[in-house]
Order: structure tokens, then C-alpha cells, then sequence
């Protein structure tokens, strides 16, 4: 994927602001920063959720700055979001189903039936992600962790080239943490290219094969997690001192 120039405005205010980055095929991308650095509104813009004012965002050489979010899901550009939703009132296979089907392709006549195709992909879905003893439980009555899990899942299903993770680790516990970075190091195994946003250093600085840190809407430092904690741009806007010493402890051990 290629970001050119990308700039998104609320009005006065650029959320985005002329912000020019690549995302290598195969590699995960961390992208950080502090609250209303326009990390998000980066993920909007991108996924087509609330598109980019000016710029372009090229992915697989396709110009997708101006596409519906449905289509650009179509092309193989998956992404969650920050809150765990789903339909509360469906099972999380059924949820599955769903996304799985639709996600695949834009379908103006819907059968009656979800396929078998649609039905096997879901299975290894579930399987894959670790849902499988959860698919008859509605979605209202599952854990945080498990609905982390659902969102991941729904993503996942429609085979994405490119998986877009929103504080994928947001209000989990250091055990589910761990469990939710194994899942991205098996996505990233799967030849599935990740972009990913996080306030959890440790978990961001584990996964990505370059960092990406944003503050106002622009790119306060690009390069190699090994690099971030040295960067004092990144230390005085970002971190400070206190949590880039005990992140550089925790990267030593």
C-alpha cells in the first residue's frame, strides 16, 4: 500500500495532515502515538470508513481513496476497530457466516443459504483463532478477550491480503495479551500483511518490523522498533521518560 500526500480534515482541523508512508507486503506495520494523533482517522480514511479529503492510498496498484468501504473489503483490505462490535443478538458463528459471506464479494441478490464454501472457510476461521468452543454462544454473552478474538475472526474470514488491527490488545489482561500476539505472529505466518495500531509498546515494538508514530496528524518518527526508544522526539512527545525506561527494561528481558 502507498499513502501519498493523504490529509484528512474535520473542518479546520487536519486529523491527517499530508502524511506520506509505504506498507511493504508481508511486513507488520506498528503505527503509535498519543490520543488524537489521527491514528484512526487514518484507519478510516484508508478502509473507506470516513474517506481521506486529498491524497492518494494505492493498494495493490488499485487507487482506492475513493472507494465504499464494502469494495475496498472486496479487494482484500480487512480491518476491526476499537470497540468489539458485532451482532450481539447472533451466535459467533453466525457472525462468521456473515462476514465470510458478504466480505467476500459485493452481492446485491443474497441466497437463502450460506454455501458449503462459506461454511468450511468459517470452520478453520473459528479454529484458527480459537472461537471454535464458542460457536453457538451469542455474542452479547462473551468475555472481552472473546470478542477480540470475534472481531480478529471476522477479518480474518475474508482472506485479506492487508489485516488492519485498531488496539487490538486495548483492556486486556497481560495473559490475553500475550495469547493476541501469537494470533498476529500466525496471521503475520501466513503471508497476510499487517498494519497495526497500539498503546501497548511492548506489544507493538514485539510484532512490527517497522514503526510508524504519528503526533498531530503527521509523522513524528518512521523506522525500526529498536530505534523508537532512542528517538527523543518520540521520548519527550510520545512516551516519556518513566515508560521508555521500563519499556527498555522490559525489551532487555
Amino acid at each position: 500500500m502507498r499513502c501519498q500526500g493523504v490529509t484528512k480534515k474535520f473542518g479546520a482541523l487536519a486529523a491527517v495532515d499530508d502524511l506520506n508512508f509505504t506498507v511493504k507486503e508481508g511486513e507488520v506495520l506498528g503505527v503509535g502515538g498519543p490520543n488524537g494523533a489521527g491514528k484512526t482517522a487514518l484507519f478510516d480514511a484508508i478502509s473507506g470508513v470516513n474517506p481521506s479529503t486529498s491524497g492518494v492510498i494505492e493498494f495493490d496498484e488499485v487507487r482506492i481513496e475513493r472507494m465504499p468501504p464494502d469494495q475496498v473489503c472486496s479487494i482484500g483490505l480487512s480491518r476491526t476497530f476499537q470497540l468489539n462490535s458485532g451482532f450481539d443478538s447472533l451466535t459467533v458463528l453466525e457472525n462468521l457466516m456473515i462476514s465470510c459471506y458478504f466480505g467476500a464479494s459485493k452481492r446485491k441478490i443474497p441466497g437463502a443459504f450460506f454455501d458449503a464454501k462459506t461454511r468450511d472457510e468459517v470452520t478453520e476461521t473459528m479454529e484458527f483463532v480459537g472461537l471454535a468452543d464458542f460457536a453457538h454462544e451469542e455474542v452479547r454473552n462473551l468475555p472481552v478477550y472473546q470478542r477480540k478474538l470475534l472481531m480478529i475472526g471476522s477479518a480474518m474470514s475474508r482472506k485479506p491480503k492487508l489485516l488492519m488491527l485498531d488496539e487490538p490488545v486495548g483492556g486486556l489482561n497481560p495473559s490475553e495479551i500475550d495469547k493476541i500476539l501469537e494470533l498476529v505472529e500466525r496471521i503475520s505466518a501466513r503471508s497476510v500483511t499487517v498494519m497495526l495500531i497500539e498503546h501497548v509498546m511492548r506489544f507493538l515494538m514485539h510484532l512490527s518490523d517497522r514503526v510508524l508514530i504519528l503526533n498531530r496528524g503527521r509523522r513524528l518518527f518512521e523506522g525500526l522498533p529498536s530505534d523508537v526508544l532512542s528517538d527523543r522526539n518520540v521520548v519527550e512527545v510520545y512516551l516519556g521518560e518513566r515508560s521508555a525506561n521500563a519499556l527498555r527494561s522490559q525489551m532487555s528481558t
